[in-house]
């Protein structure tokens, strides 16, 4: 029987590891860190990054040197910060790096892993997150459906379950997890509203909706693994003119 996409990106997830990346490529993954990083780091003074504070310390008691122990609204917060400048990397498709990294962040100080670890993560969501957004690219622009979070919801997933090493039934479970959990397209509900202060892409919320199902998908919990085939796969919802199989 012909895996489905979801169970061909689980087996990938799972068997990649940092012996096998070519040089240049650790090396680029290296930079993305750095560059999310900085865009990180330059939100701080920003209002938005103000609210993060008063609503992580309301509801984590989370103050000074205290380290805040859910990874998943931990990515939430990062993703929300390395994207608010919109200084963040770009692809083709969407800016993966507030997504994979923020996820891959949280995820590894979590777990405490290791540098290598954390660079292994960063290429599998890198690979997922870039592959599955170009296979959503449109034959004609469709501006009234525009927004990343939908599909690099995967990245941020994917990183997640290789820094818990899901074996590829429980990475393709995840996967399937994500998709039916992914954020709605809200660029043009978000950046053309009055005066709004979350983060235009929703990237928040798919870097915290990644890192749970990574963890939902390890506690058991399952999703359709068929989530992308078919006329009513998950291509219909982001508003692609036609479902492009993933590479």
């Amino acid at each position: 029987m012909t895996p489905s996409i979801a169970q061909r990106i689980g087996e990938y997830i799972a068997a990649e590891s940092f012996s096998r990346l070519p040089p240049e490529v650790i090396h680029k993954s290296k930079l993305c860190i750095m560059d999310s990083i900085g865009c990180l780091f330059g939100a701080r003074n920003l209002p938005v990054s103000r609210m993060m504070d008063s609503f992580f310390t309301g509801n984590h008691a989370a103050g000074p040197g205290v380290r805040l122990l859910d990874p998943a609204m931990a990515a939430f917060r990062k993703a929300s910060l390395i994207n608010a400048l919109d200084f963040d990397d770009i692809y083709e498709k969407g800016h993966p790096g507030a997504t994979v990294i923020a996820a891959a962040l949280s995820m590894a100080a979590h777990r405490e892993c290791s540098g290598t670890d954390l660079l292994e993560a960063v290429v599998v969501g890198y690979e997922v997150s870039c592959r599955v957004g170009i296979s959503l690219l449109h034959r004609a622009p469709r501006k009234t459906i525009h927004g990343h979070g939908t599909w690099q919801v995967f990245g941020a997933t994917a990183a997640a379950a290789k820094l818990m090493r899901l074996d590829a039934r429980q990475a393709a479970q995840a996967i399937a997890i994500a998709a039916v959990n992914a954020p709605v397209a809200s660029v043009m509900k978000t950046v053309y509203g009055k005066n709004p202060s979350m983060a235009k892409n929703n990237f928040g919320a798919a870097a915290q909706t990644g890192v749970n199902a990574a963890r939902l998908a390890a506690a058991g919990f399952e999703g359709p693994l068929d989530v992308f085939e078919g006329p009513t796969g998950f291509w219909r919802m982001p508003g692609p003119t036609s479902a492009i199989s993933a590479n």
